[in-house]
């Protein structure tokens, strides 16, 4: 298994409280192609120079989706998802893999906040695998969507582990 750059590091629930469905949903109506930018240009806080035409490809295919009529369903989609990660945090979930998992992705993803917070979350994940089937592997330099950034840096390791052989047990 490859768990990249993901979600659910850290139990929210801890620090801000739960946002009522209404205003997520009120909130992402609002979505312009501005925002869409200035949210996707978080995956690069590390060095906005990385921002790349790949990017702007990716804004532009995301803020083409709040020019669709079926939108308002969407942004509903999006909202609820929200919930459902904040509701349901995968943090406590890792201990039950069974199987070899590689925890991967840019070593300066500042999702967390610092990269510091997400290098420690991530380390944390490799080591909760049980049967030291956890391992991490953080590339230097990159940010959250590494492939974007630098896929030449991201394929390599990521193929060499998946050709892997797995033991059966």
């Amino acid at each position: 298994m490859v768990i990249y750059n993901p979600i659910g590091l850290t139990d929210g629930r801890f620090d801000r409280p739960m946002t009522p469905i209404s205003d997520g949903y009120a909130s992402t109506l609002k979505t312009d192609y501005q925002s869409t930018r200035s949210g996707l240009s978080r995956y690069v806080a590390h060095d906005p120079k990385a921002w790349n035409q790949e990017f702007e490809t990716y804004t532009r295919i995301r803020y083409s989706w709040t020019l669709s009529s079926d939108w308002p369903r969407l942004a509903m989609v999006q909202a609820l998802i929200g919930q459902m990660l904040y509701a349901d945090p995968v943090v406590y979930d890792w201990a039950h893999i069974k199987v070899p998992t590689l925890a991967f992705g840019g070593a300066e993803d500042m999702l967390l906040g610092p990269a510091k917070n997400f290098q420690d979350r991530m380390a944390f994940l490799a080591k909760e695998v049980p049967n030291g089937n956890g391992r991490l592997l953080l590339i230097p330099g990159l940010g959250h969507v590494p492939h974007l950034e630098a896929p030449e840096k991201v394929l390599p390791p990521l193929v060499a582990f998946l050709k892997e052989p797995v033991a059966a047990k």
